[in-house]
């Protein structure tokens, strides 16, 4: 239809710079001109509600996708199978989006920045998560090297007896 449209309004232009016709025959080729006009421009209005109508029905899907998504940071997991498989359902929800056809575009754009920050929320979260898990690892790894240094002082030792249990 589009490109119909394009071609037609070149003809409009063609019929403006052709000049008069015979007055006996101008009414009648201006009215069939009109008319095929008016079945070109009904057809590609007809397209333009139903591309409309399924943007419309397009973003009601990701603005439900964004709700889910923001449900899911509302509590954030404790483990990290846990945060793995939240990975998925995010993912999931991603691929969801893109299989979603197009919305409106000011809407489409609002809704896809919506859900990139709850996306990009998410991945923070996982990374200071990751990012402190490791500090922690790090510290347990002192901890445990300070008790490993204990227990060698300890196992040096010969006189049992004297052992003091707690130093």
């Amino acid at each position: 239809i589009k490109n119909a449209v394009i071609l037609f309004n070149k003809y409009r232009e063609d019929w403006s710079n052709i000049g008069p016709v015979p007055r006996e025959v101008s009414d009648e080729i201006y009215r069939r001109f009109k008319e095929t006009a008016d079945k070109v421009l009904a057809s590609k209005k007809e397209q333009m509600e139903a591309i409309n109508a399924e943007r419309a029905s397009n973003l009601k899907l990701k603005i439900l996708l964004c709700e889910k998504l923001e449900t899911l940071n509302t509590t954030w997991p404790e483990t990290g199978k846990q945060w793995a498989q939240r990975a998925e359902e995010v993912e999931a929800l991603m691929d969801e989006w893109k299989k979603t056809g197009q919305g409106p575009r000011q809407e489409g754009d609002e809704a896809w920045n919506r859900f990139r920050e709850a996306r990009q929320e998410f991945f923070n979260a996982r990374r200071n998560f990751f990012k402190k898990l490791g500090a922690d690892r790090e510290e347990n790894l002192q901890k445990k090297l300070a008790l490993c240094e204990q227990a060698e002082k300890l196992s040096d030792r010969s006189d049992w007896g004297k052992t003091n249990l707690i130093s």
